[in-house]
């Protein structure tokens, strides 16, 4: 039995750093950026992963859709002030997963570790996989 996986790179995103840090700052307000300086920003990758498993593809997040691009106040609303993404051409999750040679529609099931943005944004780029999977807690809280 032969896996694969493919870590694919659907972007960066740009945040405060108190957000991944979990840190506490003076400033309440620091994970909005709000009253802070350019250098307490950080830049991290958006990654999701391809896994090739002989009962089927499977999906662990989606990174950005490809509308931030061209409109991050579309794709982000207000966030847009929390969260600044960047996807460069060629790396959004559609357009790694045909370059290894497969279409959406192939995919078994797309898998979500949780529905922040940076991770649940390119769902549209992928809605045509076959089954869609997340926690329930998370699916409550996301459609109330």
């Amino acid at each position: 039995m032969t896996i694969k996986i493919h870590v694919l790179h659907t972007g960066l995103v740009t945040v405060d750093k108190s957000i991944p840090a979990h840190e506490a700052a003076i400033n309440p307000l620091a994970f909005t950026g709000i009253f802070r300086y350019h250098k307490n920003k950080i830049t991290l990758p958006v990654s999701s992963y391809l896994i090739e498993h002989p009962k089927g593809l499977v999906l662990i997040d989606t990174g950005w859709n490809d509308l931030v691009r061209t409109s991050q106040r579309k794709e982000l609303g207000l966030q847009v002030k929390i969260n600044q993404a960047y996807l460069p051409a060629g790396w959004s999750v559609r357009e790694q997963i045909e370059s290894l040679g497969f279409k959406t529609s192939d995919i078994d099931y797309v898998m979500l570790s949780h529905l922040h943005s940076d991770h649940a944004s390119g769902l549209p780029l992928v809605a045509d996989a076959k089954n869609f999977l997340t926690s329930e807690e998370e699916w409550q809280t996301a459609t109330n």
